[in-house]
């Protein structure tokens, strides 16, 4: 991690340091737009503006000199091309008591800098004849416009100057204070340190700990340390040499001073020299070298003039630009370089660039190499980056005038590409200054220092491709024991003969085995296809794609569903046209299959393009409280969903027909009036045209509910009753010639029907319904409360190629596609759970109205006509079947008889 009190009290010395909302923009300036395309009324909205931006300590847009009017007729100009803000940026210009245009921050206008075409105005008085006026830059004209008595669309900006500029230190101690009466170079490290540390630190500079030779010298150190606050002592830079009977200085002078308080040293009080700085003699005193104390780094002067010297760094060096922190426009590159086979670990301890023209470039290998990350503006939050493959790190200081900031600041070590950072031969002052600077900035991130920002990106990447194959293990560990209880067991077991023959036994074995292996094949690619997905940057690349055109979220979702449609293609053909058609449950033809999927695809991705939309605008405009709303919003459309999609989705699919009058439909809604379900409707659906599985299911809100029936739910012979009532008719010469199978060996008979349906109203009647949705609102809310506290997280972005976050809608689907992975199992076990009770629950509610015994043979029936096994793993079951076993469900059946 981070090390190096000392350097605190250097780097906090800043003067360009912005608070929180503020950016660090141009020449020290820290910059935040307070609002934008805001309607005023002039004069109000430059004194509005001069008052909002005052709560911040700042002040509205100051122009001094053709540079400033430069940059700020740039930003109008963008603000306008945007299109989402109007570009006439409210200027610090106000009317004071006396009649003069004046600048916020006290100037008056006339006597300033003016732009070479500027209004006339300026020079006169302001505020008579009932003229009051507010003036903008504009970005039409690219100058100053005057508003008077009217209503204009501003945006405003507000900001804050550089204070005064610290004295520029001497040439020969950079980085140091010069002491002139004993021309020594010094900086004292407030913050404690052992011995060890200590001299790390100083050495890290070309220093060393303070070594004594006079009076002098002893009283410098002391008023030098009092003059700190520091009254409680300071570690000199002595200690007992090897064989232990004689002190030496840590810098290699010879020990002709000494200063000890009387009776010290003393045996047994440590190794290592202190100064007591609380008397005026500033005596010392032998101290355990574990001891945390105070120091003080002293070099002699050097005074060659900061270069680049283009050395290639070693491990555990710290690295800052030329002229640190007084000069930040000499830029340089920097090599990095650790053992072959190891990875660079480069950390940021600081960064201090104006976001206009400055900036810090890491790149992989030395010339040439792939960007690793563009950074500007302030960050002392301790980034880590690493190379992907090679040994050495270029870190490239770009500056652009490095005006009024002071640089960048950063130490390296290697890491193992498959481990995580190697620290052991790193002292324990690593981390000190890391603790010091978020102390000193943004104590919030102390908290922090173990989350994302701290594992690196290519480790969390590592991580969350780990996390998604162990899961995607997991579930093939399920199948692994499903499948070796169904190949184990070749012959139909005792007990369940009424429920299943010998013959459909085998079909049904044979089906799920081989479900069950193509499962396992599809397992493997997707999970090949995540992992190349995620290492190949491919969300970075459709995005960069996505870019460079007019609509790039909309663009970005429909490349991610074609890839994703593609991708999956020849998947889902070989379960249809192979595993389906093979135990003949495949109905499709091949180019009903090509027509059904691709309006699945346009549909979906028309459907998610202004979803997605939305849900990106409440992320990024909702503030903290954001998946609340997200949360409301998300809740609103599946309500909708609910109530749209039977009705008007479905039938794009599937064709949706009446049942018509006769003992089926009279059976059914006998049943409904006797529960009190307010049924407007019973639906038949050609399911039959698509695939042999059955279904049936009811739908809609309020006293506006009706039902669904699959015709693969009924028997052959009631299927071409109500087909015939439709006015339809079953073409059986058509299915001998196709060599389908007829159906009339499959489905139900009325009373099978109803006591299904009996089932299915045993879910409304128990209130099944509004408690799984319960169940997902809470699921929701607690999926987006975690997206919450991920989704900005630099680190992440960067693991997936993006530098300083990714974009919001991929933050989206990487945190709940991939992040998000092992919460979603767990969850999902639960649910199972939940759903396996109600479904109990639904049979005894058919049981108690007296369709038990029709209830059973209609299960029975399902399970033959859907090719379901008897026989299943515990485990397996347990995790994956939403709906018990049959044998399960009859057993229970049986004891509410």
């Amino acid at each position: 991690m981070l090390r190096l009190s000392l350097l605190a009290s250097l780097c906090y010395s800043a003067w360009a340091v912005c608070p929180s909302g503020f950016e660090l923009v141009r020449n020290g300036e820290c910059h935040r737009q307070l609002y934008d395309g805001q309607t005023t009324y002039a004069p109000n909205g430059a004194l509005q503006a001069i008052d909002f931006c005052n709560d911040y300590g700042a002040i509205p847009v100051n122009i001094v000199n053709q540079e400033d009017h430069d940059y700020w007729v740039s930003v109008s100009r963008k603000d306008k091309k945007n299109g989402n803000q109007y570009g006439n940026i409210i200027l610090g210009i106000y009317c004071d008591n006396t009649n003069h245009w004046m600048w916020a921050d006290g100037r008056e206008v006339y006597y300033e800098w003016k732009p070479e075409d500027y209004d006339e105005d300026l020079h006169e008085r302001c505020g008579e004849n009932g003229q009051y006026c507010m003036w903008t830059i504009n970005p039409t004209t690219n100058n100053w416009q005057k508003w008077c008595n009217t209503y204009q669309t501003t945006d405003n900006y507000c900001l804050i100057l550089p204070t005064s500029k610290p004295e520029e230190p001497d040439r020969d101690c950079t980085n140091f204070d010069h002491d002139d009466d004993n021309d020594v170079c010094y900086q004292v490290g407030k913050y404690p340190a052992n011995w060890t540390e200590a001299n790390t630190i100083c050495h890290s500079f070309g220093a060393n700990v303070a070594s004594i030779h006079n009076d002098l010298e002893n009283s410098f150190i002391r008023r030098l340390s009092v003059s700190k606050g520091l009254i409680n002592g300071m570690l000199l830079g002595g200690s007992l040499n090897a064989k232990k009977n004689a002190y030496k200085w840590a810098d290699g002078t010879k020990w002709d001073y000494d200063n000890f308080a009387p009776g010290f040293p003393l045996n047994g009080f440590g190794e290592c020299v202190a100064m007591e700085t609380n008397n005026v003699g500033g005596q010392w005193i032998n101290v355990d070298c574990t001891t945390e104390l105070p120091f003080a780094c002293i070099r002699a002067p050097d005074d060659s003039d900061p270069v680049c010297d283009g050395s290639v760094k070693k491990e555990n060096d710290i690295i800052y630009n030329p002229g640190f922190p007084s000069d930040a426009s000499i830029p340089c590159d920097f090599m990095l370089k650790v053992d072959p086979g190891m990875l660079v670990e480069v950390e940021i301890l600081m960064l201090e660039a104006n976001s206009c023209c400055d900036r810090l470039v890491l790149s992989e290998g030395t010339l040439g190499g792939q960007e690793i990350a563009i950074l500007t503006g302030e960050l002392y939050d301790g980034w880590t980056f690493r190379t992907t493959s090679q040994n050495v790190m270029r870190a490239s200081w770009q500056p652009k005038g490095g005006v009024n900031v002071k640089g960048m600041m950063i130490t390296f070590l290697h890491s193992s590409p498959s481990s995580r950072l190697t620290r052991s031969s790193r002292p324990r002052a690593e981390w000190s200054l890391l603790l010091l600077l978020r102390s000193l900035s943004t104590l919030p991130h102390l908290l922090a220092s173990t989350t994302l920002g701290v594992m690196g990106p290519q480790l969390l990447l590592h991580c969350i491709v780990a996390l998604n194959c162990l899961q995607t293990g997991w579930e093939l560990f399920l199948i692994y024991r499903q499948r070796r209880k169904h190949e184990s067991t070749v012959k139909r077991p005792a007990g369940v003969e009424s429920i299943i023959s010998e013959e459909d036994y085998t079909k049904a074995r044979s089906y799920s085995i081989d479900r069950l292996s193509f499962k396992v094949f599809r397992m493997v690619i997707e999970c090949a296809l995540m992992i190349t997905m995620l290492y190949s940057g491919y969300y970075h690349y459709l995005w960069t794609t996505a870019t460079s055109t007019w609509a790039p979220l909309s663009v970005f979702l429909i490349l991610h569903n074609l890839v994703s449609f593609l991708l999956d293609l020849p998947l889902s053909l070989y379960e249809n046209f192979v595993i389906e058609e093979l135990h003949g449950f495949n109905k499709y033809t091949g180019s009903f299959y090509i027509v059904d999927a691709i309006k699945k695809l346009v549909l979906s991705t028309a459907i998610t393009i202004p979803l997605a939309s939305g849900a990106v605008w409440l992320i990024e405009n909702g503030g903290d409280l954001f998946f609340i709303y997200l949360w409301v919003f998300i809740s609103i459309v599946i309500l909708l969903a609910m109530t749209i999609y039977p009705a008007y989705i479905a039938p794009l699919f599937d064709q949706y027909s009446p049942l018509p009058d006769g003992d089926l439909k009279k059976s059914i809604e006998e049943l409904a009036a006797k529960l009190e379900y307010p049924l407007k409707k019973i639906f038949v659906v050609d399911g039959s045209t698509r695939s042999g599985h059955s279904n049936a299911y009811l739908f809609g809100f309020w006293k506006n509910k009706q039902i669904v029936l699959y015709d693969t739910l009924l028997s052959g012979e009631e299927k071409r009753k109500v087909y015939e009532a439709l006015g339809k008719k079953v073409d059986e010469d058509k299915e001998e010639k196709e060599g389908k199978k007829k159906d009339d060996d499959k489905g139900m008979g009325v009373e099978e029907v109803v006591a299904v349906v009996g089932h299915e109203l045993g879910h409304w009647a128990l209130s099944h319904t509004v408690r799984q949705l319960g169940v997902a609102e809470l699921n929701i809310l607690l999926t987006l409360f975690c997206f919450s506290h991920f989704y900005t997280n630099e680190t992440l972005g960067a693991a997936f190629g993006f530098t300083g976050g990714a974009p919001t809608v991929i933050s989206l689907l990487v945190v709940m596609q991939y992040v998000m992975g092992v919460y979603n199992e767990i969850f999902g076990l639960i649910s199972v759970s939940l759903t396996r009770r109600m479904e109990f629950e639904a049979d005894a509610f058919a049981a108690s109205l007296g369709l038990g015994s029709k209830l059973t043979t209609a299960l029975i029936r399902l399970s033959k006509d859907n090719l379901s096994v008897p026989v299943n793993d515990s485990l397996y079951s347990l995790c994956r079947h939403t709906h018990p076993p049959v044998t399960e469900r009859i057993e229970a059946l049986k004891k509410k008889q």
